[in-house]
């Protein structure tokens, strides 16, 4: 039998350490933290927690969203999700209250798509010292690509035109997502390997 070639175990747990580091987001920005506690091309299960460390800016301010790489595609549509996810579980609370939430799927405007969260009076800033908390979960077969769970950002207020202008999108930056672990099946894989490995030291 041919023998796996695979120097060390340690060889591949630093692998597996590199893989994931490269799939984490930078930290966060502000005092806000994103966070992906799992997912798959079905479903996907956010967290966010922390305090805003100042007031949120725009036409209207009154919005946190979440959006796939809203620095690097001001004002364009970025794809998060190929067909608009249903929202099958919500515990996000700003300020201690339930905000109204939704979910947005469109190639039309450039703030899709994204996950939003907003009060009545979405014209009042959410102000410095706010704190957010709470899971959210997606859900849509084949929806997701795995691809993007590494650039998905937190922004805050809406700027939003009549008519709808280029400038149209998020106001700010609040984090960037700060962890992303690694799919069940990795996990797996690399746990095979790793038996391998040790059957075949030990018939060395």
């Amino acid at each position: 039998m041919k023998r796996l070639n695979i120097k060390s175990k340690s060889a591949l747990t630093s692998a597996l350490a590199g893989i994931m580091l490269a799939v984490a987001g930078a930290s966060a920005n502000a005092a806000l933290v994103l966070s992906i506690d799992t997912y798959t091309t079905d479903e996907v299960s956010l967290s966010i927690s922390g305090t805003f460390d100042e007031d949120t800016i725009g036409i209207f301010p009154g919005y946190l969203a979440v959006k796939n790489d809203w620095s690097n595609n001001y004002g364009v549509h970025t794809e998060w999700f190929s067909s608009l996810p249903t929202i099958t579980a919500n515990t996000i609370l700003i300020g201690g209250l339930a905000p109204d939430t939704a979910a947005q799927n469109s190639d039309i405007r450039g703030w899709n798509d994204n996950v939003f969260f907003r009060f009545a009076d979405n014209t009042a800033p959410i102000t410095a010292g706010t704190t957010v908390s709470g899971s959210i979960t997606l859900s849509k077969v084949g929806a997701f690509d795995l691809a993007d769970m590494a650039t998905l950002q937190l922004v805050s207020g809406l700027n939003f035109t009549v008519p709808i202008s280029d400038d149209d999108d998020w106001a700010r930056l609040e984090a960037n997502v700060s962890a992303v672990p690694l799919p069940a099946a990795a996990w797996l894989f690399g746990s095979a390997l790793l038996g391998l490995a040790g059957v075949s030291r030990r018939r060395k």
